[in-house]
């Protein structure tokens, strides 16, 4: 005897279940007792029944785990009622009960098990066919035994209690490592269409949806970003179709930004915009009511607006792009002939050199001077002058190769830079060259207040080898030299042009 008790003493100390507990009260109440079968119940109130969850039996009787009968037809609840915890003739005290009839019990021991809080769990019993003296120490013992799984009942609970809320603490701790994790993707994507991918992936990692399927949208049409099916590709299309009210609020001003694709099927639109338009569409399947999900909302919250703040930041940086690309256009190009300026020429012009230093081949500048644009300012206008110039451009840029370049130096004045060939004669390519560029831009121009002959620009070129001097300024003075000598030659002798 004192071994069981000091076993059940180590039983109920280290056990690690409410059955672990149980079974040993239930063996020892049997071998003190001399019952033939002992049982724990559970009284299920809003069933009305009584099921048996552990027993202990002989071959004299067996009440099986598991057996439910009706609560009011019970002998426990008989027992309860008139606080009976034994008798040895159940006909004779309750021969109406029918569970008692079938089972043919003759002795019954029952007691109440009451939690903590002294609401009614269950009944710990014993049965016998046959009779058998219980005397006051057994039912002791079975009060006694009743405390303890009481006592058990309420460690068991508070043990699934912090189980439960360290599974719920888990689950958010989770919830707050994806979101990081998602923020610190955004912050570090350079492509929206890699960051929504990389999202949705991560996203399907919540066991509170079943499916994410991701979308890049580029106007009307969308871009499959997870290998969504048909039905997920309609529903998408539809969400990007439908409510064009919800979507623009979307896109002005952020709110709100989750969007039924089908209520019925509990599948929920994330809209990620920038500030001009939807740029991505993720759907998500859950699986329950998104009401009963607020951590997982939470989590789709904050999906939602990093992604969105990376879409804002992307198109503000490529809205900034096309600014500073505008900017450099208009420094480094000529605004009324849409032509390199002289800040560009000189940049072009180092990188021209090098490129004839490294092909061994001579370079050719051409500079350029309008003959007789001042008198026609004079005479027809500015704006005709503007005018003359977009024509000229238009003709000069007409008689360039595939790597030659023409920029406008100045007011009236334009320079051409060519590569040539290790082999050429400077005098046959500048005589061609002049001769191109002066039949390309001589002879009638149309004009808003009349038609003009022009008798051609001076032209002056020079040739530059690699070895000469590696400056675009002093290259540009000699060329310039060259075009006044053509234009004394031409006041000279103004039949020769």
């Amino acid at each position: 005897m004192d071994n069981d008790l000091r076993q059940l003493a180590r039983t109920l100390a280290h056990g690690d279940d409410f059955e672990s507990v149980v079974r040993p009260l239930l063996a020892l109440i049997k071998r003190v007792s001399g019952l033939p079968s002992v049982y724990l119940t559970f009284i299920d109130k809003n069933a009305e029944e009584q099921r048996v969850l552990f027993a202990d039996n002989d071959s004299a009787m067996v009440i099986g785990e598991g057996l439910s009968v009706p609560w009011k037809d019970t002998l426990c609840k008989r027992a309860l009622e008139e606080g009976r915890y034994v008798t040895n003739d159940v006909p004779g005290c309750w021969g109406n009960v029918k569970a008692a009839q079938e089972l043919g019990i003759q002795t019954y021991a029952s007691v109440p098990v009451h939690r903590v809080d002294r609401e009614l769990f269950g009944t710990l019993c014993g049965a016998s066919s046959v009779d058998v003296h219980v005397d006051e120490s057994v039912v002791e013992l079975l009060h006694l035994c009743s405390e303890l799984i009481a006592l058990n009942l309420e460690r068991h609970s508070r043990t699934l209690q912090a189980e439960k809320r360290a599974t719920v603490a888990e689950q958010r701790l989770n919830k707050v490592d994806l979101a990081s994790r998602i923020t610190s993707a955004c912050l570090a994507a350079s492509s929206l269409r890699v960051a929504v991918r990389e999202v949705s992936q991560l996203l399907e990692q919540d066991t509170a949806w079943s499916k994410v399927d991701a979308f890049r949208v580029s106007g009307d049409a969308l871009d499959n970003l997870s290998d969504a099916n048909d039905h997920s590709q309609l529903l998408a299309q539809q969400v990007l179709e439908g409510d064009q009210g919800a979507l623009q609020l979307i896109i002005k001003q952020q709110e709100q930004p989750m969007l039924w694709a089908d209520a019925e099927e509990q599948t929920q639109a994330l809209v990620i915009c920038s500030g001009s338009q939807v740029e991505a569409l993720i759907l998500i399947f859950l699986q329950a009511d998104i009401a009963d999900c607020g951590d997982s909302l939470y989590l789709l919250n904050s999906a939602v607006n990093s992604l969105s703040l990376l879409a804002a930041k992307l198109d503000d940086h490529a809205r900034l792009e096309a600014a500073n690309q505008v900017l450099q256009q208009h420094a480094l190009h000529d605004v009324l002939t849409g032509l390199p300026n002289r800040r560009y020429l000189i940049e072009a012009l180092d990188d021209k050199m090098s490129e004839a230093e490294r092909l061994e081949t001579p370079l050719y500048i051409a500079f350029i001077d309008l003959d007789g644009f001042k008198q026609l300012n004079d005479d027809y206008g500015h704006d005709a002058g503007d005018i003359f110039l977009q024509r000229f451009t238009e003709r000069l840029v007409g008689v360039l190769r595939g790597h030659d370049l023409v920029a406008r130096y100045g007011g009236d004045e334009f320079v051409f830079v060519g590569l040539g060939s290790p082999d050429d004669d400077f005098s046959v390519v500048s005589a061609q060259l002049v001769k191109r560029i002066r039949e390309a831009t001589s002879g009638n121009f149309e004009l808003p207040e009349a038609d003009l002959f022009y008798r051609g620009p001076s032209i002056g070129v020079i040739e530059w080898q690699p070895g000469d001097m590696h400056d675009a300024d002093v290259t540009l003075s000699h060329a310039d030299a060259a075009m006044y000598q053509d234009k004394r030659r031409r006041r000279a002798n103004p039949d020769a042009s």
